[in-house]
């Protein structure tokens, strides 16, 4: 089903992290998400992880928010695609991006950071990707969806199959990170052309069986439609976390 939107804009998607303490808020919104998590730690290991669902596509998302307790106990300071390896297919794909990219903004250094990326609307690759980092492109791709095809410092790099591990082994911890980001932004990014709207369940959006919590086989068919959760980001580029500060609102609450 073709989807109203497409064509009009672009997808967004933006990331705010604040560090706090031994507390890191973090909060992802894109046209279809927006999940806030809050990650505690003692300094060197993750001591608690809370997941809020704020707005979701399928009545069954929320409770994956209950299975980010899986990096609990994970150290900090670690690579990406180590946390990356605590995941299963009863994660939320975007809440457990979230925590992950959260814990590793622990050791960062950095008391916030806001990553926007977008991807203008495409039919056929190739496709054009950018992030933003604190308001600085940091990366600008055109990729065919598995590789980036004009930028050589990611030359080699399947962005389909073990991206995370390749980005800790060649770039420094800020770029892994940053790659990580656009490069979920560009998988997501041709849900633009789907009407979701139109959907009653998730066996109809086009999802995969088993990738990802609600789409467990014995979930997915009961997995409603979230009508109304919709939102059209496409020519808004300040609309996703629109009163994001560094100092104010973020994460669950």
């Amino acid at each position: 089903m073709h989807a109203d939107r497409h064509g009009n804009g672009a997808f967004r998607r933006r990331i705010g992290v604040r560090n706090d303490a031994r507390l890191v808020l973090a909060e992802v919104e894109d046209e279809m998400h927006h999940f806030g998590v809050a990650i505690r730690h003692d300094g060197t290991r993750v001591t608690s992880v809370e997941g809020t669902a704020k707005r979701w596509p399928w009545s069954t998302c929320p409770g994956a928010m209950a299975e980010l307790a899986v990096l609990v106990g994970a150290p900090l300071g670690g690579p990406l695609s180590a946390l990356a390896r605590r995941a299963s297919s009863e994660q939320c794909t975007h809440a457990f991006d979230l925590a992950c990219l959260a814990v590793c903004h622990a050791t960062t250094g950095r008391d916030a950071v806001l990553y926007d990326a977008v991807v203008p609307d495409w039919h056929v690759p190739p496709i054009q990707a950018e992030l933003r980092r604190d308001g600085v492109v940091v990366l600008a791709w055109t990729t065919d969806g598995s590789r980036v095809l004009d930028d050589p410092a990611f030359a080699g790099a399947d962005l389909r199959r073990g991206f995370l591990a390749w980005a800790d082994a060649h770039l420094d911890r800020r770029g892994a990170l940053a790659a990580s980001v656009l490069r979920r932004a560009v998988w997501l990014s041709g849900a633009r052309r789907v009407d979701l709207e139109g959907c009653d369940d998730a066996t109809e959006s086009g999802l995969a069986g088993g990738v990802c919590y609600t789409a467990q086989p014995a979930r997915m068919v009961v997995a409603l439609r979230s009508r109304g959760s919709l939102r059209d980001f496409g020519r808004d580029p300040g609309a996703p976390l629109a009163d994001w500060t560094p100092s104010g609102r973020s994460g669950p609450g």
